[in-house]
């Protein structure tokens, strides 16, 4: 029975009690004056302050007796960057907003006002933030993936621990200038479980271990970056002593510059980590393993290893379970291995297992002489320079000491290419079996079918990337060139060719001829300048142009630019938002047939008498003169009339009009003043003309 009442409940503690709104117009909540009033409501909770609500400075308890502690999705929105903890003053610092997190029921996202972009780090008051509940930190304010909070200690504290029995998610943060002086993790200690994702951790300083990261629980790494961190014993940027079945992975990240006593980069001291699509480099430790040091069981595919010191391994030194697939090592050095040492064990610990596939180990350096890997390891298809191989006979670049070259090849890490030229021993060289269906940039491994094909039976490349293969181009005969799943540049030039972009963001010159060109998947572009010619685009937004001669443009999937040319083109949409032009230019003409497709589609015929052909359930079509934004075709606009009365015809066939004139009989003005037709799911406007500048003659219909 509803009389007006509050309800009275057991919300917990001893007695019954009425609870409060959960609602930020609830006069009632963060009204009182807390000085007034005790500290505990009465059923035992701490009267809190509530982010985002409540009246003045000197007001955060709530009235009545029992306080609203969760339930209020507060959206925990910082808007200052002081750490100065007062809970009076009408802001939200980001320790408060996690002291608020802490007090409320479920999990948190706690994310930092618009105005807080671009004005500097929280610089912590001399103690760390701890992190006792389940929360996400997003310091990405305008969603680009970039970090636009940093979080910077000082050197006076660590910057945070996440507390065991919690899961956290740390996105797009900078944390830097942490310090620990006795224990783990100068930027975190983790014994919960912790997702730190697109941040960058660098200056961080630990005396034990962990000098970005101590992890005692359960920790996901993904495209970060650990950069000039220093641990005065263990883990230069990670430590991770992970029990109970917990482990680590880390994914498309960097290491740079980080330097510890054992593991430059990380040490694993037990449990389970992978590593994938990540760069080691410039790391370095004083003792064992310059890269990594793993006790634990390890396994790293699609990584690099480039200028690793160590003094027994340069890149990885081994004491427990390794299995190394489709990695490059080079410029490491270690005095017993530069790229990879295995522990041959001895009267007090057992020897490590080391196994390594489809890798590459050129150019590491031990004192004495080249020792890419100890001889406890066992290498399956790979090259250590053992058969003769040289880094002059498989990388791409080489700097003038002989090294190879890191550089961005594409993906979110630099990688070392390999070299295009069918000597290679690494081309095609891989055990398919245990490879990577991708290299470390993101893309496909695939097979070369031309003069690259390596030894013709394996698809997949030695080391973390495929080989980037020079773009083609054809010559006067008919050719056949396919791209791969990288961005490719292939011409034909003359003759009737064909060109098959496949994967990737392509660009599709046939020249001269009669070419097909077909763009696969990713935004492609595809021109021809000659000859009749097939284009389509395939996947994604494209771009095709044809400048002049009769040809067929396809869109096919995505939004898409099609342009015809001089001639009689025929250009279909298919499926998204659209763009098509018959002709290049007002001043030339040819009868061009634009068919739309489904999706909101922009035609413009040009000059000639062009056939506009519609179907059912195609959403919105506008036949107009466009202004086109090349850069964005999102942005194309109508500007002005294109149908020429008399001359362009509508083709409604598939609609089932009884006649032209059943079909003109639908056509009324809109609301803008243009004649549109409606029907079963299309709607087609004539921009800048009205209804009775038509008439049936415009129309094509199948007469019934």
């Amino acid at each position: 029975e509803i009389t007006g009442g509050g309800l009275l409940g057991d919300n917990g503690g001893p007695v019954q009690t009425i609870a409060l709104k959960a609602d930020a117009t609830n006069p009632a909540l963060d009204a009182a004056e807390a000085m007034m009033g005790p500290v505990l409501d009465a059923a035992g909770n701490v009267r809190v302050d509530l982010v985002g609500v409540g009246g003045e400075a000197f007001q955060f308890a709530d009235m009545g007796a029992l306080e609203l502690v969760s339930g209020f999705d507060s959206g925990l929105v910082v808007t200052t960057l002081s750490d100065d903890g007062d809970a009076f003053d009408g802001l939200v610092s980001l320790r408060e907003a996690l002291a608020t997190a802490r007090a409320q029921d479920g999990a948190d996202t706690i994310t930092f006002a618009s105005n807080l972009l671009g004005m500097g780090p929280i610089l912590l008051n001399g103690s760390e933030l701890f992190l006792r509940s389940d929360v996400t930190i997003d310091g990405d304010i305008d969603g680009d993936d970039v970090a636009d909070i940093a979080i910077d200690a000082g050197g006076q504290s660590r910057v945070m621990t996440v507390f065991s029995g919690n899961t956290v998610t740390l996105d797009s943060l900078i944390l830097t200038g942490g310090y620990e002086g006795t224990g783990y993790g100068g930027a975190i200690s983790n014994a919960g479980s912790l997702l730190l994702m697109n941040s960058t951790l660098s200056n961080n300083v630990v005396r034990n271990a962990g000098g970005a990261i101590s992890n005692f629980g359960a920790l996901e790494v993904a495209n970060s970056t650990f950069s000039y961190n220093s641990a005065f014993g263990a883990g230069g940027a990670i430590y991770s002593d992970a029990q109970g079945g917990a482990g680590v992975t880390v994914t498309n990240s960097i290491f740079s510059g980080n330097d510890a006593d054992y593991g430059g980069a990380i040490n694993i001291h037990q449990g389970t980590m992978n590593v994938t699509n990540s760069t080691f480099v410039g790391n370095s430790a004083d003792v064992d393993g310059g890269g990594i040091l793993n006790y634990g069981a390890l396994g790293v595919s699609n990584s690099t290893f480039s200028n690793n010191r160590g003094d027994l391994g340069g890149g990885i030194d081994n004491r427990g379970e390794l299995e190394v697939t489709n990695s490059t090592f080079n410029n490491n050095y270690g005095a017993a291995a530069g790229g990879i040492y295995n522990f041959a064990g001895d009267d007090l610990r057992p020897a490590g297992i080391a196994t390594v596939f489809n890798s590459i180990l050129l150019g590491n350096n031990t004192r004495t002489n080249s020792i890419e890997i100890s001889e406890s390891v066992t290498v399956n298809t790979s090259i250590t320079g053992a058969n003769g191989e040289t880094a002059v006979d498989v990388f791409a670049q080489l700097d003038n000491s002989g090294n190879a070259i890191l550089a961005d090849n594409g993906g979110p890490v630099q990688t070392i290419a390999l070299k295009a030229d069918a000597t290679n021993p690494a081309l095609d060289a891989g055990d398919d079996t245990v490879a990577p269906t991708t290299d470390a940039s993101g893309a496909a491994r695939v097979d070369f079918r031309d003069d690259l094909a390596g030894n013709g039976t394996n698809i997949s490349d030695l080391g973390a990337l495929e080989a980037l293969r020079n773009n083609p181009i054809g010559n006067s005969d008919a050719n056949i060139i396919n791209g791969d799943d990288t961005n490719n540049v292939l011409v034909g030039n003359g003759g009737d060719d064909q060109l098959s972009g496949l994967g990737g963001d392509d660009d599709l010159n046939g020249g001269t001829g009669d070419d097909v060109l077909l763009g696969g998947s990713g935004q492609d572009i595809l021109v021809d300048a000659f000859g009749a010619n097939q284009l389509r685009g395939g996947a994604d937004n494209d771009i095709l142009v044809a400048l002049s001669g009769k040809n067929a443009l396809d869109g096919d999937g995505g939004n898409d630019l099609i342009r015809g040319g001089i001639g009689a083109d025929f250009l279909v949409g298919g499926d998204g938002n659209d763009v098509l032009v018959g002709d290049i230019s007002d001043f030339l003409f040819g009868n061009d047939v634009l068919i739309a497709g489904q999706g909101d589609d922009l035609l413009q015929g040009g000059r000639g008498a062009d056939v506009f052909v519609f179907n059912v359930m195609e959403d919105t079509n506008t036949i107009a003169r466009l202004d086109i934004d090349y850069d964005n075709i999102a942005n194309t606009s109508a500007i002005g009339v294109d149908f020429q009365v008399g001359i362009d015809r509508v083709d409604v066939s598939g609609f089932g009009f009884m006649s032209a004139a059943d079909a003109y009989s639908h056509v009324v003005d809109n609301a803008d003043g243009h004649a549109t037709l409606t029907d079963q799911g299309t709607t087609i406007i004539f921009y800048g003309l009205e209804t009775l500048d038509l008439s049936a003659d415009n129309f094509l219909t199948l007469d019934i």
